[in-house]
């Protein structure tokens, strides 16, 4: 065998043996891609398995915590609930501690009612006035304030509203410093006796709230309205402020004639 042939064939075999040596690697490096692959697939469905229990887990909280919300916002409610209802409670005593029995109220009532009744001095009546403990209506010289009639049922009714007022105003009652009262002669007639009532009734309007324009605070807030189209001309001068409206002057403007 030449040289030349020597060579050739030691570079087969060089090329045999790196065929064989690429071959063995090729090999390896397939099995170890596929255990890779197979780690990585096993591992891939060990995350898809967790994150599948992971969203059960997830729907189960969705679910739980719609109504842990509601409980918790009806806590809330209820703790401020329960607060309001403490200032109430603490209001209540404190108004229960300034409340007069109910007889040491009626009984004040009683004295304060007789007092205007007998300076309205009602004609062909004694002035013996209270009120009836059942009914809270005013009860002058034993008969029931319904069974009156004219003008001395108004000056009854509004004896009782200003011995109401007064009674507040005098003792803090909590009562609005406010009485309005409507059209009082309206039911008074034209005789003597009536037009004394009316006249006797302004007159006493009209000193106690003289009496109380001197005064200071609670009692300097209390206001009497009246509607009246005849007050009488002997106590015009001592009422404070009149207003009179005329169709010139009228109360609401720019109403039209017909609706």
């Amino acid at each position: 065998m030449t040289l030349s042939e020597q060579a050739l064939v030691a570079a087969r075999t060089a090329a045999q043996t790196a065929h064989d040596r690429c071959a063995t690697a090729r090999d390896a490096l397939a099995r170890s891609v596929d255990d890779e692959a197979a780690q990585l697939s096993t591992a891939i469905g060990q995350i898809l398995a967790e994150m599948v229990g992971v969203e059960a887990q997830l729907a189960i909280y969705d679910r739980l915590i719609t109504p842990h919300r509601k409980l918790s916002d009806a806590y809330d409610v209820a703790v401020e609930k329960e607060a309001i209802l403490k200032d109430k409670l603490a209001r209540k005593r404190s108004l229960e501690a300034e409340l007069e029995e109910r007889d040491v109220v009626l009984t004040a009532l009683n004295e304060q009612l007789s007092h205007i009744i007998e300076q309205f001095r009602l004609p062909w009546a004694r002035g013996r006035a209270q009120v009836d403990p059942d009914r809270l209506t005013p009860i002058v010289d034993g008969l029931p304030f319904a069974q009156r009639g004219g003008g001395s049922r108004t000056a009854v009714a509004v004896a009782y509203s200003l011995a109401l007022a007064t009674y507040s105003l005098e003792n803090y009652a909590g009562m609005p410093g406010l009485l309005i009262i409507d059209s009082p002669q309206k039911n008074f007639g034209k005789n003597d006796h009536d037009q004394a009532v009316a006249l006797r009734m302004y007159e006493w309007i009209s000193r106690y709230l003289q009496a109380n324009a001197r005064r200071t605070g609670r009692h300097a807030d209390f206001q009497v309205i009246i509607v009246d189209n005849h007050i009488p001309d002997d106590v015009r001068p001592e009422i404070p402020t009149i207003i009179s409206f005329s169709s010139d002057t009228a109360l609401l403007e720019d109403i039209p004639e017909t609706v």
